[in-house]
């Protein structure tokens, strides 16, 4: 199995995945481009309707464990329950960062580009939060002053180093992202 696909062994056949912008396994087909499989997924991934279960790797490309009838995916170090938008167990920067549910799901916004809570996620946000304060102050002095908003934002991050400085990581942060 591979990002693109896999080979199924019972037909000795290459199976491609067709995903959408969020890396879901929206339709699976072979090498001459039968469909085996389609999956319509909610937002948080619960299956809506599809045709076939040809592989188990559906919502995020995650494999889909439908044992016992809980259908939960498998994150690697936690299973995730469509039904709830939640992760079974703990995140492990649960302890760190309070402010953010430890059995969130993509910052509860699945359509987002965040898959996970990580330590990056919580940097970036924390980053956006601050970045956005600035505009707000600076804004409110352009409006003071009648001056051009842009033109006011570069002449202080240019006057100010630690500004300078800060730009330069979120710009880093927005890189990464």
């Amino acid at each position: 199995m591979t990002g693109e696909g896999y080979i199924s062994l019972s037909d000795k056949k290459y199976h491609y995945y067709l995903q959408d912008h969020q890396g879901n396994n929206r339709v699976v087909v072979d090498k001459d481009g039968n469909v085996k499989e389609t999956n319509h997924y909610y937002p948080f991934g619960g299956v809506f309707a599809s045709t076939g279960s040809v592989q188990p790797y559906k919502y995020n490309s995650k494999e889909l464990d439908t044992k016992k009838g809980l259908n939960w995916y498998d994150y690697g170090a936690r299973h995730y329950d469509t039904a709830i938008g939640r992760f079974t167990t703990m995140d492990r920067f649960a302890e760190k960062y309070y402010s953010m549910s430890s059995y969130q799901y993509g910052g509860n916004n699945p359509g987002g580009l965040f898959r996970e809570i990580t330590e990056q996620t919580v940097e970036l946000s924390i980053t956006e939060k601050i970045w956005g304060l600035i505009r707000e102050i600076v804004s409110a002095i352009a409006d003071f002053f009648s001056t051009d908003f842009d033109e006011l934002l570069t002449n202080i991050i240019n006057e100010n180093k630690q500004l300078k400085a800060m730009m330069g990581v979120v710009q880093q942060l927005q890189l990464v992202a």
